[in-house]
């Protein structure tokens, strides 16, 4: 054959090549966009089917299907819209992207077979009876895989201490599993392959026929073909079963019915603004409302009568059973617990409208926020974080309530705004803006309300009982006439102090805004920035794997890699033996010869001696190769397994060691957005919920925050192992395959290494692009999910606002921003892809040049090797990089965790290394300590306390003194962000301080942290309620579960018996997200029945009841005050009846505890009950006062917080 015939099939070689490499990658680009566009369509669906679907009880809709049963009634989450969003979509994105593989993969191996049935002949049936033994073989595995994948837990996602450590083990047992699984699985992939070439050419060479280089690199060619789409297959099986999944639940929620609106919209002036006829709802009994136009109604009852049901009857959220609801103009929202978005304060109030710079000031004095946003660092501009995070629960409510006032409603509906603010907060937001004379005068308003002094000023009360209109009228005809008014006023606590009538230039000292913290809570803890990677990072996880064994894992993979390409090698100089050949010819010719037959189709040979001892001697050294490289595989998977397991084991305990010891700051700065983000893609909805409210867990030492790391100590765990196997192996391949065709051509490695070089600098340029590309991505998608989060919590908010498709503008917005990275990040994969393939395309045509002039010198089976392996290497060019890329991305997530080993930690004396000395001394110290048992007493004293979070702050608590005797009960009033929740702070020992603090004469600063916080609880003002059972929501360790006497006793004393006992399941009960089930009273009876069960000598009631109704109040203090009379507690509240059992009083305006006897005395000589209520905002000597009921009986000693001057 002529050079120029080599040179004309060489150059179609590489015209094919690159022509299948632009439509490849023209394909790749196309249904990538087809996915970002299908991802983009459900993602809009779902939320917009979010803004009209009902998610009340009745059409739940759960993803948990084991939990079905159990969450019948329950309402949809926030976290399970996310898992749609975040997991199903893509799902069924992918596989819609993939659907051409359905059809293409079965085709292709069709093909593939047929070809090697035409080479080969019968020797294929050897080759397809492996490969379907494999097949089955891989499936059983892959079964097994997928069912530890399923019973593998997120191990960072629980709150307890012990219960991690617990399930860690668990995970760690099951993850060892999975990895030896994975490695049997690794193994077979590994080695099957060239058992297959083994086993089909020994066939075909023994039995059939001669072994021709024809023959053998074609069906090297054709094997792998086979074998990538062999390994395509189960992939494609795993997404088709996993779409199905997704399909379902998508089509679940998408047909969920809507809600069906029966509001009534009025248009005539004659008509009232509000009116319910014979209205009966599910959770609302049958009832008639009627509201006159620009009255004022107040709404009262007891916990759990209804009140916040009416108001959803009237926004229309309810499964209406029968009558008729009727409003006349736009309806404004204020809930009970306030909705904030994570935006500034301004945008807060406007919520989309047009900015009026007279009417927002207004709005703002109004509710008592001008002064507020004076001492924010830009004002009104300023980001107030998720969940109003840089917000105290006053502040909040009436940045909630500036909002709905802004929006210029015509129907109010206030669902006990006022519980939330301080009591002179709350007579100025009534003076001044909902009362008679308020800003409001003019418009209809419905308030929920348990301040009983401020109904006679409202024009028409209305009384709830079991979720029914009991009574309605004026203040003055029900106290005249009304039975269950008086029922209602008699479980309320008696305030005997009336609203005082102010002038209208009276002053009202506004406290400066700070945060009890004294640093902005907004900001992320990451130091990701820009998702760039040091040798560090690497350098850190070879640490974790230790060196040696790294190394070794090296070695094995390169050593059966070896043996891979030396059996490769081999094979061809079975094609190669020109004396075999020659044998074979001989027997071809002398067809009169006896142990010659053939026929017309396929060749049966009886060989003579010679020809057989010259294929068994090829055989043997190639299944002797093969054996090495099955050896080296086993040895291989068996130390990347073992090893991984032990990495695993040291970085989770050291991480584990940090965070638990991490000092408070640590939590302050995590955000919940980036919490989902990180864990989209193995979302818990219960463990969600947690990280949704990380800010309710600061205080517990059984309780931390790990929902961050489940996302990255999975990629740990399993993915970053199997990047790295796929690129040694790819890199392998490539280093094998140049060092060959280089020993066979010299020459060729010039030209391999400028081809090289051009690869060099394609990666560098690549791979920081597309790093920066997927950072963008990742932090685009955070705002995705808080969004989803926001709207769930204020869909009832937004409905009532009408804001519904300013929502959704806002989400595309957002998704959109997001796909347009991700179509920039599909630009640069076909950019590379197109120029790496040209690179490799290149490659095979200089390697077929340098071949075609060396011709003479090489055998054809040489040739037709280095060809194969030349054109293999053009596909395994571009894996690698891409494969290199994302390891590159995939060790953020090491980096992450490698970041957090170096928090700062709190003085943890519990387990330091045991080999110092003196850390033995300590901890044997420590430990005759704990045996002491502090806090018997509880007595208390601040000595010269000064307090900061951090340095480079001012002082949250500066030169505090003062001290509370055994079994004391002090009540302690201020400001909201006065620093009253800093003295917890203190107590817990979350800051920097200066000075002493004494509990039972011990110095706390000395004591472990674990003693010290072990023994004080708190009960806080927001209840958290976990999504499980009732048994666990009070009793979370199980220190009790054997006794349910216990837990019902509790219940009893906190008057939850009969609630609980009626409901299904009574203590298996599954409570909703967040307890939505139970009104908030119910939930923080709950949480003192929790706090009963797990009593100590110090109690801290830190605002406990604050969100709660008089009533419920009234039932804490008298538990507490019963319960708890042999403990000390420390009461900090904002509600006089609130401190009015306790034995002290504490006031804080500032910063500094003063300390005085009498101080009442010398300002009023008729005593400090008659002087403050007489004077509700009394400012003298720079001591500032709120109004408060008569203490009599109670010691005038005061404690108080001195001004700084």
């Amino acid at each position: 054959m002529p050079k120029w015939n080599g040179g004309l099939i060489v150059f179609t070689m590489f015209v094919c090549y690159m022509l299948e490499s632009m439509f490849f990658q023209r394909k790749m680009f196309i249904s990538t966009q087809v996915n970002l566009g299908i991802i983009s369509t459900l993602l809009s669906a779902i939320y917009e089917k979010l803004m009209v679907v009902d998610l009340s009880g009745e059409y739940s809709f759960n993803i948990k299907n084991a939990a079905k049963d159990a969450r019948k009634n329950s309402r949809t989450t926030a976290g399970e819209i996310i898992n749609l969003l975040s997991t199903d979509v893509h799902i069924f994105a992918e596989f819609c992207a993939s659907i051409g593989l359905i059809w293409s993969i079965p085709l292709q191996i069709c093909v593939a077979v047929v070809i090697q049935w035409y080479l080969l002949g019968k020797a294929v049936f050897a080759f397809i009876g492996i490969v379907i033994l494999v097949i089955i073989i891989e499936a059983v595995v892959s079964n097994f895989l997928k069912n530890f994948q399923l019973l593998k837990l997120h191990t960072w996602e629980k709150v307890f201490e012990k219960k991690l450590t617990d399930i860690r083990a668990n995970e760690l047992k099951s993850l060892k599993n999975f990895l030896y699984l994975n490695s049997s699985n690794l193994s077979v992939s590994l080695f099957v392959p060239n058992l297959v070439i083994f086993t089909t050419l020994a066939v075909y060479s023994r039995w059939i026929g001669h072994l021709d280089a024809r023959r053998a690199f074609t069906s090297f060619a054709m094997f792998n073909v086979i074998q990538h789409e062999l390994f395509l297959l189960p992939i494609i099986i795993n997404l088709i079963a996993k779409n199905v999944v997704a399909v379902s639940r998508l089509e679940k929620f998408l047909k969920l019915p809507n809600r069906t609106p029966y509001v009534e919209k009025l248009i005539s002036n004659d008509e009232l603004p509000v009116r319910i006829t014979c209205g009966s709802f599910k959770r609302h009994q049958n009832g008639n409302l009627v509201l006159e136009n620009r009255s004022l109604t107040g709404i009262v009852g007891q916990v759990g009568s209804g009140k916040s049901t009416l108001l959803e009857a009237v926004m229309g959220n309810l499964l209406r059973v029968s009558g008729h609801v009727k409003i006349k103009g736009r309806l404004g929202y204020v809930p009970q617990q306030a909705w904030i978005i994570n935006a500034s304060l301004r945008d807060n109030i406007l919520l989309g409208e047009t900015y009026d710079e007279e009417k927002f000031n207004e709005v703002v004095n109004a509710c008592a926020l001008a002064e507020d946003i004076l001492q924010l660092p830009a004002g009104d501009l300023t980001q107030i974080g998720e969940k109003g995070i840089n917000l105290s629960g006053g502040q909040k409510q009436r940045v909630s309530l500036a909002r709905s006032i802004y929006q210029d409603c015509d129907v109010y509906l206030f669902d006990d705004p006022l519980s939330a603010v301080d009591s002179h907060v709350a007579t100025h937001i009534f003076d001044s803006l909902i009362g008679p004379h308020g800003m409001l005068k003019n418009k209809t308003r419905l308030l929920v309300t348990h301040a009983v002094n401020i109904l006679p000023h409202v024009d028409q009360v209305v009384v709830l009982d079991g979720g029914c209109i009991v009574e309605q009228g004026t203040y003055q005809q029900l106290m005249d006439n009304g039975r269950y008014i008086n029922k209602v006023l008699t479980s309320f606590e008696k305030i005997e102090h009336k609203l005082s009538k102010r002038n209208g230039d009276e002053q009202i000292e506004h406290r400066k805004m700070e945060s009890d913290t004294g640093f902005n809570l907004t900001a992320d803890y990451n130091n990701e920035s820009t998702g760039t990677i040091t040798w560090s990072t690497y350098n850190f996880y070879l640490k974790l794997l230790k060196y040696k064994w790294a190394f070794l894992a090296a070695g094995s993979f390169i050593a059966f890699k070896t043996f891979q390409i030396i059996s490769y090698i081999w094979i061809t100089n079975l094609a190669a033996d020109k004396h075999l050949a020659e044998l074979y010819d001989e027997l071809r010719n002398e067809s009169s010869h006896e142990t010659f037959r053939s026929n017309t189709s396929h060749q049966t040979i009886f060989f003579n001696s010679d020809y057989i001892n010259g294929v068994n001697h090829h055989l043997k050294v190639y299944g002797l190769l093969l054996l090495g490289h099955g050896i080296f595989v086993a040895l291989y998977c068996i130390i990347r397994t073992n090893t991984l397991i032990n990495a695993s084991r040291r970085l989770h305990s050291s991480m584990i060691h940090r965070v638990i010891r991490s000092t408070m700051t640590f939590f302050y700065d995590v955000s919940a957005g980036r919490i989902i983000n990180r864990q989209a893609l193995h979302l818990d909805i219960f463990y969600l919920e947690v990280c949704l409210n990380i800010e309710k867990f600061m205080i517990s030492n059984k309780v931390v925050l790990f929902l961050r790391f489940s996302k990255d100590l999975d990629a740990f765990d399993c993915t970053l192992a199997d990047l790295f196997h796929q690129t040694f192996y790819l890199l392998t391949s490539l280093v094998g395959t140049l060092i060959v065709v280089s020993v066979m051509i010299p020459v060729f490695l010039f030209a391999a290494v400028l081809l090289l070089l051009l690869f060099l600098a394609l990666q560098h340029f690549y791979l920081p692009t597309v790093c920066q590309l997927k950072w963008l991505s990742s932090n685009s998608r955070s705002p995705i999910y808080t969004h989803v989060c926001e709207t769930v919590d204020g869909l009832a908010s937004i409905k009532a606002f009408n804001k519904q498709k300013m929502f959704v503008r806002k989400f595309e917005e957002l998704v959109n921003e997001n796909i347009a990275c991700e179509c920039a990040i599909n630009a640069a994969d076909r950019w590379l892809g197109t120029n790496l393939e040209l690179i490799g395309a290149a490659l095979t045509l200089l390697a077929g040049i340098f071949f075609i002039i060396s011709r003479d010198l090489l055998s054809g089976s040489i040739v037709g090797y280095c060809i194969a392996a030349s054109i293999n290497d053009s596909f395994t060019l571009s894996q690698f990089v891409m494969i290199s890329s994302n390891i590159h991305i995939t060790m953020v997530s090491l980096q992450r965790m490698k970041e957090y080993l170096h928090v700062d930690l709190e003085d943890y004396d519990d387990d330091d290394d045991e080999d110092d000395e003196r850390c033995k001394d300590k901890k044997q110290a420590d430990k005759k300590l704990s045996t002491v048992k502090p806090f018997k007493e509880g007595s208390i004293e601040f000595f010269n306390y000064s307090m900061k979070y951090k340095e480079g702050l001012d002082y949250a608590l500066k030169n505090i003194h003062f001290s509370i005797k055994p079994s004391e009960k002090v009540g302690i009033m201020g400001r909201t962000g006065a620093g009253k929740s800093s003295l917890i702070s203190a107590l817990f020992r979350f800051g920097q301080s200066e000075g002493s603090i004494y509990i039972d004469n011990y110095d706390i600063s000395k004591l472990p942290l674990k003693i010290l916080r072990s023994n004080i609880t708190v009960l806080s003002q927001d209840p958290f309620i976990f999504s499980d059972t009732i048994r666990m929501n009070l009793d979370p360790t199980s220190k009790l579960k054997e006794s349910d006497a216990v837990i019902w006793k509790a219940l009893e004393q906190v008057s939850l018996l009969h609630v609980i006992k009626s409901l299904p399941g009574q203590l298996d009960f599954f409570c909703e997200a967040n307890g939505n089930n139970f009104s908030v009273g119910q939930r923080q009876l709950l949480c003192l029945a929790r706090t009963l069960l797990h009593k100590t000598s110090i109690l801290i009631l830190d605002e406990a009841t604050a969100a709660v109704d008089v009533e419920t109040d009234k039932l804490i203090q008298s538990t507490i005050s019963r319960e708890f009379k042999d403990c000390t507690v420390i009461i900090i509240a904002h509600r006089m009846s609130s401190t009015a059992s306790c034995d002290r009083g504490g006031f804080k305006n500032c910063h500094a505890w003063g300390y005085q006897d009498n101080v009442a005395a010398s300002l009023f000589p008729g005593g400090i009950a008659v002087g403050l209520a007489s004077c509700p905002f009394h400012t003298t000597n720079n001591f500032i006062f709120p109004a408060l009921e008569r203490t009599s009986g109670r010691s005038s000693e005061l404690y108080f917080l001195r001004k700084q001057q």
